[in-house]
């Protein structure tokens, strides 16, 4: 899929968007993609390919994984995302349930220390 085409799926609403990418049923990479953009391309077409911009930078979760398990491979890989899936077997775009980022690690830690900043404990 270009990415012109992915910006004229549905309204986004100008926010950001994780996206897996696949190749051949397998995942293949993950990107971030600020879906406001297509209020720049209008009318252009650009034939730029998800897989072309795809970060080969991301890891794999299972979800059964206890969570600092997968922060820990995505820290330990340096990854950008973790994609989770469905069971223990291979990556396959047919697992899929959603991805971890390190925003969502950063907005958890800081949801936990909140009630201790605003001095409830």
């Amino acid at each position: 899929m270009t990415l012109d085409a992915f910006l004229r799926l549905s309204k986004h609403d100008g926010k950001v968007r994780h996206v897996v990418v696949t190749r051949d049923e397998t995942i293949f990479g993950v990107l971030r993609i600020n879906t406001g953009l297509h209020h720049g391309l209008e009318g252009i077409s650009t034939g730029v390919k998800l897989e072309d911009v795809a970060s080969r930078n991301f890891t794999i979760a299972h979800a059964e994984d206890v969570m600092f398990g997968a922060i820990g491979r995505m820290w330990q890989a340096g990854a950008i995302m973790a994609v989770v899936i469905d069971g223990n077997g291979g990556a396959r775009t047919d697992r899929v349930l959603g991805v971890i980022t390190k925003e969502d690690v950063a907005d958890s830690v800081s949801a936990s220390v909140q009630p201790f900043l605003s001095g409830n404990s």
